[in-house]
């Protein structure tokens, strides 16, 4: 899947959840989120991505382009 598109399925997700815009370079813990929201929203990523992303992958301090970088 190209980047663009998992940027924008992702984006769509923490839109959803979050009420809020990202970038890229936008990192978890600026969506003020604890670590049971965290992974929440990483099940509802790998959801909307049909992919697995190991749970120590997604700190605070990760970026979405981090996690997009997983799958490429």
């Amino acid at each position: 899947m190209p980047i663009d598109k998992m940027f924008k399925l992702i984006k769509k997700v923490i839109k959803k959840e979050y009420q809020i815009e990202i970038e890229m370079d936008t990192q978890i813990k600026e969506l003020a989120c604890d670590s049971l929201d965290r992974l929440e929203l990483l099940m509802k990523i790998e959801d909307a991505l049909d992919i697995n992303i190991p749970e120590n992958l997604i700190s605070e301090n990760s970026t979405i382009e981090e996690l997009i970088a997983f799958k490429q």
